[in-house]
Order: C-alpha cells, then structure tokens, then sequence
C-alpha cells in the first residue's frame, strides 16, 4: 500500500503542468487579489480550453514567466484596484511574451458577467459570493456540465437579472444561501436550488448532480478554502472534508458510493483524510507538490499554486470547569474569541484519582456568541468524589459555522474545582409581536424573582419556507422586577406571516451570566402591530429619552453598588454576581 501510495503521487507530480491539446490558441494569465476575479477568469479559460495561470502574491507574479510557455499568446486579465503587481502587461513583454489582449477588471461580479458575455453558455449556477467555499464546492460540477458561476447578492441582482434575461437560459441552479431578493428576482426561471443549511449537506448534493453525469472512481478532498488548478479542472467531483475531523453524513454518503480513491488537495488535511480512510476504506493519496520546467529545461518540484478565500476564523477554548454540589452539575465555560457565532457539541470523560468514573456530553449541538463567554451545564452526581478534590475532565469539543459543519475539533484536559451555588432566578415571556412598520420581532422578557437574572432568548420561523432561528441578545441583565424587550430587525412577507400564526421560543437564563444553566421553552401567538405614526412615536420617544437622561441624573447618587473583590466592577445590590466577571459578589449586610 505504501509503494501503490508513493506511486501515485509521483506521476500526479510530474504530469502536472505537462503539454495538453486545447481548443482555443493562447494563455490566460490573471494578476489580480480578488478571488472572483481568479475564479471567472479560470471558468473563462477552461471552458475555451485554455491554459491559465494565476498569480497568488508579488514574489509569485515576478516568478512566473519563468515557468509559462513564450510560445503561447497571453490573454492578461488584470484588477484595477487590487494587482499584486502594476502594469503586469509590461512585466510579461519585458520577459518576451506577447500579450494579445488585456481585460480590466473594475471588480468580481463585474467581471464575471463580461466574461460571460463573450461565451455561448445557458446553464448556469448562482451564488453568494460571501461564502466563497460554495463557489470552490461547484467548480467541478460547473466544469463538468459546462455552466458559469454567477455571483448574485441584493446590490447586484438587477444586473445579473438582466444579462440571464438576455440569454436562452437552459438551467438555473441557486446553490446555497442567498438573499431573498435573489431568490425572488430569479423566481421566473423556475430554479433548481440546493440549500441545506451546511457546506457539507450542500456539497454531497452537489457530488449526486456530478455522479448522474460521470460515474466517477475518485474524487478531490478539500475544505474549500482555496482555487486550485485540479479543484477546478471538472476531472473529478469535489468533496468536503473537515479540517480535524470528518462530520459522519460525509462518511455515511461516501459508504454508498462506489468511490475507490480520494485525492487530498495540500498537508493540511492529513488527519481528516486518514480518518475518512479508516471510516471507509477508501485510498486517498496526497497531492502537495507541482512539477514545473524552468527556462533552462530543468524540472522542478515545488508548491501547489494555492489561491486562498477570504474566511472567518473560527476558535473556541474552554476556560473552566468546575462540580456544582448544589446542583449537581457539571459546569463548563467555553470561550469564542472568533468574528462569527459557533456550533459546539461535546463529550467529557470524568476521573477521579486517575479512574475514568462517567462520560457525559451533549444530546444536541449548542450555540455560543461571537466574541463571548458561554457555559454548559451537565447533570452528573460527584457527591462521593467531590471533597476527595482530585477530579479531573477529559473535554473532546466538535464545532464549526453551523449545525451540520463541525468540522473543527478541540481536545483538553482540565481540572475539575468543586462550588456550592444556587439559582434562584426566575423569568416568564409575556409578550412575542412583530411591528410590520419597523420590521422587528420583538419579545417581552419579565423578571418575575428576587434576583437579578441574565437571559438570551431566541425564536424560530419560518422564512421564505425555511426555519431560522432568530437570536435576540446575549445575556441581557434583567433586575429584580424589571422587564426587557430584546428585538431584532428581519423582513417577513405575507406569506411569512402565514407560515407563523405562532413561533417556538427559547430563552437560556440564570443568576450568573456566563452560565444560564435554566432554560424556558415554548409555543407564542406572534401577535402583529402596524407603524402608521413613526413620526409621532418618534417624537414621543426622544423626549421620553430626554426625560429619562434627567431622571437617571437626578438618581445616580442614590444607585447603591458593590465593588466586585475580583475585578472592581460596580456591582447593583441585589446582584449576586459580577456582570463583568462571573464571580459572586458578597453584599454587605444591613
């Protein structure tokens, strides 16, 4: 297996690069750091059959004529806002190539409608160019059944409307999500559309449309985070792999399939493909290198050409774990330091003095903020090992973008300190309406306890056929007898309105605010309001604001706090705990 293994990563090396026949005479060669500028451009050439070439930083643009063929003509497509080098047309001529025509580009999407102008093509694949892994998750489809990408938001609808309403169009597919005004505009074609809520589940159906056309033996592994030249050849269907691990409807897709041979796409996806391997006997070999000529004739091995996609970085830590006898639970704290909010789902082994004594975990995925600090509670009895005080946590944490894409995976090892709190918070949900003037879905929180009270509610409906859910704030303070009234802005159509007579609704709160181990569930009439006076209600508000700056002026002296022992925040009396940090406050007595 190791030689077989070898073998066939040598001939993927020296054959790249190596002489084909193509259809159309001349080279395209982009010089460009907007990614939909490189993808339009590489659809562009291979559809013509063309060769290409892509220039992926500066030191790579002043490199590359030393590998392309001076024989070919150049096709120059070059950015106006952002070459990684200026005036590449004289860079290539100084070198002794002939340019025979350059393409400026004024931006991605407009780009790629011009290209697409010049081909006599009718099928098409539209998506948002926001998730730039979709684009990567089509490419060999598109390839393959000869369509053009388009990419298609609310600011450029009208543009791609009007060049689809000039063409013969034969298919329209909507791959992922996109914008309700994209979806709308584009009604009339009748599209085929592909949106699962997650990279993987989309790309497996993308993999089916592929296979109905070619019953292919291997496939391309990859995390659609870059451009590659195998990527987008069309030669073999691509498919999604995580980075740490690979999500099981992957693995399941692939047992009833008759895929032999998996191609990883670069190092970074070792593990993930060796776990795909042992999951599902495939082979998967590992293309990381090129074989290039240089002027002199000699040929060398280097690095792939890598175009990468602009992409949130995802992170998640667990910053503590500790046993609450008054609960009974086992409470963790995760922290997101990432852009974007997170999926997590997790399993903990628990020791005590080295003995794994329980396992437990969660039964479904959790959600955590951007930027914020979250905690988990399990039920679990430690009572018996708790005051021996040497218990500890074996953590294994999947998270990802989205439910169905945690593909990310986190492993620690942590203490385990032993607490004695009580929650003694207490909230209901007195109100859920959705102003139709405003365009917000708001809800009517109560703190109906003694206690101060965090909360993070949200709600589900269904949108344009598709249940969402609707968050409405972390961790809102809520003082003893004080009501809140989170909002949140969305665009529901009448028929929205239809589909959501009622609205299921979540609301995770508690006393500590990094931990809202309650939880309050269920079913509320949407009730809906109309904004016929906004000028009024305007009006009315901004004295009301006015008043309410005097009022808390007057009042500020009498607010009494604490100062928190940990972290010095001002801490409201009734408060058992710091807002800031989490730790509880001791009030003094009267």
């Amino acid at each position: 297996m190791a030689k077989y293994f070898i073998l066939l990563l040598l001939i993927a090396l020296l054959t790249t690069g190596a002489g084909t026949a193509y259809a159309r005479e001349g080279q395209v060669v982009v010089n460009s750091a907007d990614w939909v500028d490189v993808y339009s451009s590489i659809m562009y050439a291979n559809l013509e059959g063309m060769p290409y070439y892509f220039v992926v930083d500066e030191p790579h643009a002043r490199a590359l004529p030393l590998y392309m063929n001076k024989e070919i003509e150049v096709h120059l497509v070059e950015s106006d806002t952002v070459p990684y080098l200026p005036n590449y047309k004289n860079t290539l001529t100084d070198s002794g190539y002939k340019v025979v025509n350059e393409t400026r580009s004024p931006g991605g999407r407009k780009l790629n409608l011009e290209l697409a102008r010049k081909l006599d093509i009718r099928k098409f694949i539209v998506l948002d160019d926001e998730y730039g892994y979709n684009a990567i998750s089509v490419a060999s489809y598109a390839a393959r059944s000869k369509s053009w990408v388009l990419f298609a938001n609310r600011n450029n609808i009208d543009d791609v409307y009007g060049f689809l309403s000039e063409r013969n169009v034969e298919s329209i597919l909507i791959y992922g999500h996109v914008d309700r005004a994209v979806n709308e505009r584009l009604g009339e074609f009748n599209p085929e559309k592909i949106d699962n809520g997650n990279r993987f589940d989309d790309n497996i159906a993308i993999i089916k449309k592929y296979l109905g056309i070619v019953q292919s033996k291997d496939l391309i592994l990859t995390n659609g985070d870059f451009i590659e030249a195998t990527i987008m050849s069309g030669e073999s269907p691509v498919m999604f792999i995580g980075v740490d691990t690979v999500p099981p409807n992957v693995i399941e897709f692939l047992k009833g399939t008759q895929i032999q041979l998996g191609m990883v796409i670069g190092n970074d996806l070792i593990g993930s493909a060796k776990v795909l391997k042992d999951s599902t006997g495939i082979n998967v070999i590992i293309k990381f290198g090129q074989g290039r000529k240089n002027t002199g004739g000699t040929t060398l091995v280097e690095d792939l050409d890598k175009f990468y996609l602009p992409k949130y970085e995802l992170t998640l830590d667990i910053s503590q774990v500790q046993y609450n006898e008054g609960s009974k639970q086992l409470e963790m704290i995760y922290q997101n330091d990432a852009k974007i909010g997170e999926f997590f789902k997790t399993s903990v082994a628990i020791f005590a003095d080295g003995k794994r004594i329980t396992t437990i975990g969660d039964e479904t995925v959790q959600y955590i903020y951007a930027g914020s600090e979250s905690g988990v509670a399990y039920s679990v009895d430690l009572t018996d090992y708790a005051r021996a005080g040497n218990i500890s946590a074996q953590v294994s944490t999947e998270f990802g973008e989205a439910p169905g894409s945690l593909n990310l995976l986190l492993k620690k090892e942590l203490p385990v300190s032993v607490v004695s709190v009580q929650d003694n918070s207490v909230i209901k949900i007195s109100d859920l309406a959705y102003d139709t003037g405003t365009q917000r879905i708001r809800l009517l929180l109560e703190n109906t306890g003694k206690v101060q009270v965090y909360a993070s509610p949200d709600v589900k409906l269904l949108i344009n056929g598709k249940e969402e859910t609707l968050r409405l704030g972390n961790a809102i303070p809520l003082a003893a007898g004080e009501n809140s009234e989170p909002s949140l802005r969305v665009e529901l159509t009448q028929a929205d309105l239809a589909d959501n007579p009622q609205a299921k609704v979540h609301v995770a709160y508690g006393e500590r605010p990094r931990l809202l181990i309650k939880s309050l569930d269920g079913e509320y009439p949407l009730k809906l309001s109309g904004d016929k006076t906004v000028p009024i209600v305007v009006a009315v508000a901004s004295v009301i604001v006015l008043l309410g700056i005097v009022i808390r002026q007057r009042s500020k002296s009498r607010v009494k706090t604490t100062p928190c022992v940990n972290c010095s925040e001002a801490v409201p009396d009734g408060a058992k705990f710091c807002p800031r940090c989490g730790k509880e406050v001791v009030q003094e007595q009267k």
